[in-house]
């Protein structure tokens, strides 16, 4: 049985992959950060290793630099390909697809149709965050967007409950919901307002135009190199800034256009698939 070695610092994330590959008949080892997985490794060999690039201690790139010095065990980073390698090292993910057919029962179930929406994603807070409370001040930028723009807007506020009664003109409150119904929304939406971390990378994997808010201190950098490379636009911490920008991205058909060919062009995307693609080729290989 090929044994493989999954390396990631997300517990969700790495669950998920460890429960993929064991559907697919693999035995698997886990470890959360480089320096973790250096020593799984050098006391249990693999047949192969599935690195994350963004890890604490040791990054996936300077971790496989490491096991290259005494092993050539084939390794596999999931990061954007192209000429721009290295700069989008910071844009790379994995997560639940989001399945044409469960998506189209998910949007049903909300009462919502794909692509005649606007998601806020404000995520939840963190020891590094900078802003107390995200997801009011998410709903805040919500309710200034449907003023200013008439446009439909469905806030995820990661709370157990949400108000029963509806704004009447205001966004849409979800409460809680699982991993792949975020995907699900993400992928359906018009436009995206989100955090600056996981769920920004999300939302580019989906190929969706986006505002991102750095909410955390450690977002602004992956922030500015997503501006720089052209596939989303960003806000300051205030209602009325995170409105105009997603005001003014909704009412820029060409600009939203660029990004998603910009997305598309980098290679963002959901590595899971390419991920099991490539372990089931390995498997096979005499």
């Amino acid at each position: 049985m090929t044994k493989i070695l999954v390396v990631d610092d997300e517990p969700r994330y790495l669950r998920l992959l460890e429960a993929n590959l064991l559907t697919e008949g693999y035995d698997v080892l886990t470890a959360s950060d480089g320096l973790q997985a250096i020593d799984t490794f050098s006391s249990n060999p693999v047949e192969l290793i599935l690195l994350d690039v963004m890890m604490p201690r040791l990054d996936g790139f300077a971790t496989c630099q490491r096991i290259r010095q005494y092993s050539n065990v084939p390794i596999i980073i999931l990061t954007a390909r192209g000429e721009e390698q290295d700069r989008v090292r910071g844009l790379d993910t994995l997560f639940p697809p989001s399945d044409p057919g469960a998506r189209h029962d998910c949007l049903a179930r909300h009462g919502l149709q794909a692509g005649a929406y606007t998601l806020f994603v404000p995520g939840g807070r963190s020891e590094a965050s900078r802003v107390t409370e995200p997801t009011e001040l998410f709903i805040a930028a919500a309710r200034e967007y449907v003023a200013t723009t008439g446009e439909p807007a469905v806030v995820l506020t990661g709370r157990p409950e949400v108000p029963s009664v509806v704004e009447s003109a205001g966004p849409r409150l979800l409460p809680r919901v699982a991993p792949e119904e975020v995907q699900h929304l993400l992928a359906a939406a018009k436009l995206v307002v989100s955090n600056g971390g996981t769920t920004m990378v999300h939302a580019l994997a989906h190929g969706r135009p986006l505002v991102a808010v750095p909410l955390a201190s450690d977002q602004k950098r992956r922030i500015r190199l997503a501006v720089k490379l052209g596939v989303a636009a960003t806000a300051p911490h205030s209602p009325q800034a995170i409105a105009t920008e997603a005001a003014a991205l909704l009412g820029d058909a060409p600009r939203r256009a660029q990004m998603t060919a910009r997305i598309a062009e980098l290679g963002i995307a959901n590595g899971v698939g390419e991920a099991v693609a490539a372990l089931i080729a390995l498997a096979r290989r005499p």
